[in-house]
């Protein structure tokens, strides 16, 4: 788990080098990023499926057999995963979308991408979502799944967690396509996200001052 954390620090730093790229227009370096972003995204996708793996072995779930060894087992549950892999999963990725949104945000500030457009979302100028996708209301206590990235208002994705509990069930993340699970042990508190709600909330009384000074004015 500390390579996964390691990971998202040099996410961030891919997502910093495109946006500044993309401000002197070198569009190859972009493209670079987006191909260290895939890189990443896959690499920590190894690092997750082989954690899911192991702890089967640590719940007894798997065991070395007459043919193969306890490694070798892991390797071939490791890549049946690998296999469920779609080729263009990673641009569901939350670092991939903030890198394709800040990209965006340089040559046209203020504007919504494309796939933005969905009603209910908050997007700032550095087209960062700052609403919980369960509650639909703006984060008040972000967690992030470390399995996946994606983030949840904590009382919404505790609250899903325990009802599938009652049920036995294990919780997929609810992002359309992500299919990672969701579990208290993988929640982390999102600082990222922390941030962000902050700077949405300075931007929007900001606008709201220049609004009521134009109002004064006429």
């Amino acid at each position: 788990r500390k390579h996964i954390n390691e990971l998202g620090v040099v996410m961030n730093s891919v997502v910093d080098m495109a946006e500044n790229f993309e401000r002197y227009d070198l569009t190859e370096n972009v493209e670079q990023q987006r191909s260290a972003m895939q890189s990443f995204y896959f690499m920590e996708l190894d690092y997750l499926d082989r954690i899911s793996v192991l702890e089967q072995v640590l719940h007894g779930n798997l065991t070395a057999t007459e043919t193969n060894s306890l490694s070798e087992i892991v390797q071939i549950e490791c890549s049946k995963l690998q296999k469920k892999r779609k080729a263009d999963q990673y641009k569901t990725h939350p670092k991939y979308m903030q890198l394709e949104k800040r990209v965006w945000a340089v040559s046209h500030p203020d504007e919504l991408l494309p796939d933005d457009e969905e009603e209910g979302f908050l997007i700032v100028s550095t087209q960062v979502d700052v609403k919980c996708p369960l509650t639909k209301q703006t984060f008040e206590v972000p967690m992030k799944n470390n399995q996946c990235g994606h983030t949840f208002e904590k009382d919404a994705i505790l609250e899903m967690i325990n009802r599938n509990a009652t049920r036995r069930k294990k919780t997929k993340c609810p992002i359309s396509g992500c299919g990672r699970t969701v579990d208290k042990r993988d929640l982390v508190r999102d600082v990222d996200m922390e941030q962000a709600v902050k700077r949405a909330t300075q931007d929007e009384l900001a606008a709201q001052r220049e609004v009521d000074e134009d109002v004064v004015r006429l």
